[in-house]
């Protein structure tokens, strides 16, 4: 169960919509909500600003922004309380989140690029990949829907994770829960020996058989089992696009994710298309 789940917001229409998916999370889960606004540290000189009036003003939107966030917490039924904090925002949000124990990171993404997951820049990629908790992302105008579950699979301890966390879901909502690996075979592999393609595809195959009867066993009714040929990332990318599902669950990286990188390629890539709300498992 989601238990306490923090909303990060900033007056922008792209967390507005987040907020709002979130807090139809929450209510299911009848979990409650921490939201916060974090008002960035001013970087020049204070001396500068003139008066504390120009610092009030720096504040206001981000004020306005977590009290209009309650106000819809309040309408939904959904109980929360609310932080206005100072300071840089990856920061705040991560220290609060990690105070408070919450259970999952709320954050919006605009655009269809991975450098414009949030208007303050790097701030969503820092959360995703330095947060403990498991992170949800919810692209500007998709909703959340945890009836079609897409779990991208290669058997790393990541991909496992995300698993645990996919079964879970899909058994407590009667989710159809569809696992996705990729085979990709380098030529010159396919070269030396043609059969490799073959041998690696049954791999992929048993590691699913593997996630499907287990998932069978935790209560999960509907599932699918789906292999795609070629370079993971693309591969990926492109069964995420045709499937279009109501929520993905992955890991962070993937078994050949660098461990120096905040997130993974396939990761960033499935964010970046904007396709589904993703939940990163931690």
């Amino acid at each position: 169960m989601i238990k306490r789940i923090l909303i990060a917001v900033d007056g922008s229409e792209t967390a507005q919509h987040a907020l709002e998916q979130a807090l139809a999370l929450a209510k299911a889960e009848q979990a409650e909500v921490l939201v916060v606004s974090v008002v960035p540290a001013y970087q020049g000189d204070l001396r500068l600003m003139g008066s504390t009036e120009a610092l009030k003003g720096m504040r206001e939107p981000f004020a306005k922004a977590l009290d209009k966030a309650m106000r819809a917490a309040k309408a939904a039924g959904v109980p929360c309380t609310g932080k206005l904090l100072e300071g840089e925002p990856y920061e705040a949000i991560l220290s609060l989140a990690e105070a408070e124990q919450v259970d999952l990171v709320a954050i919006g993404k605009c655009g269809t690029g991975f450098h414009h997951l949030l208007p303050m820049g790097t701030v969503a990629s820092r959360i995703i990949g330095l947060s403990t908790c498991d992170v949800l992302i919810v692209p500007d105008g998709v909703q959340l829907d945890t009836k079609r579950i897409l779990l991208p699979f290669d058997g790393s301890a990541h991909a496992r994770k995300a698993s645990d966390k996919a079964m879970e879901i899909a058994a407590r909502y009667g989710s159809e829960l569809a696992v996705l690996t990729a085979v990709d075979l380098p030529l010159e592999g396919f070269a030396l020996d043609s059969s490799l393609m073959e041998r690696f595809t049954a791999e992929s195959r048993g590691l699913q058989a593997e996630v499907l009867r287990m998932a069978g066993g935790r209560g999960v009714r509907q599932t699918r089992a789906l292999v795609r040929e070629g370079h993971p990332r693309a591969e990926i990318v492109a069964a995420v696009r045709e499937e279009q599902p109501g929520l993905i669950i992955m890991g962070s990286h993937g078994r050949s994710g660098l461990k120096a990188l905040l997130l993974g390629s396939v990761a960033q890539a499935v964010i970046a298309s904007g396709v589904s709300p993703v939940l990163i498992a931690k």
